[in-house]
């Protein structure tokens, strides 16, 4: 137990007064607001005295806890990484692309792309064949832009969230 615990100084007790008020503030407004609240959970960090106010929502929900110490209580948080993988789920075909972020087991964002490939064409056209060919060209040109813009985003995405699974369907 810490000096700070068993004799606290009228520095911190004040700074303890004023993250109380504060959180009781936060705790009415959040319990009387009309609007509902779709985030099941949150953990509060909080000391006046460090000018700290962070809150971390979290899309699964919490015990609840509330605890006075002189360093942050992650316990709950670090259950929360050891429980639950993020993972980016990518679906892809010729057309389009769906990629879904997903963590603590909830869904997190989910990004579209969409690319107007031309349809399929069976008319030989002038030049024997040529039409068709320069035809297949094109919807194949489209096809590659739209699987380099998507190539494009996932490593860039893996990159700035090492320790995430890749999961791809196609």
């Amino acid at each position: 137990m810490s000096s700070y615990q068993r004799f606290p100084t009228f520095a911190a007790r004040e700074s303890l007064a004023r993250d109380l008020e504060r959180l009781t503030h936060w705790g009415q407004h959040h319990l009387h607001s009309t609007e509902e609240s779709t985030i099941p959970g949150v953990a509060l960090f909080t000391c006046s005295a460090a000018d700290l106010w962070v809150e971390c929502p979290s899309p699964m929900p919490f015990e609840d806890e509330f605890t006075i110490a002189d360093r942050p209580m992650l316990r709950q948080l670090a259950h929360l990484d050891e429980d639950y993988t993020n993972a980016l789920f990518v679906m892809v075909d010729s057309r389009a692309a769906r990629i879904y972020e997903v963590a603590l087991g909830g869904l997190l964002t989910e990004r579209d792309f969409a690319h107007a490939v031309p349809g399929r064409h069976n008319e030989g056209g002038w030049g024997g064949g040529w039409g068709q060919t320069r035809y297949q060209r094109r919807v194949k040109e489209h096809m590659d832009r739209h699987h380099k813009e998507v190539a494009a985003y996932v490593p860039a995405y893996m990159e700035a969230h090492p320790h995430t699974h890749l999961i791809v369907s196609g």
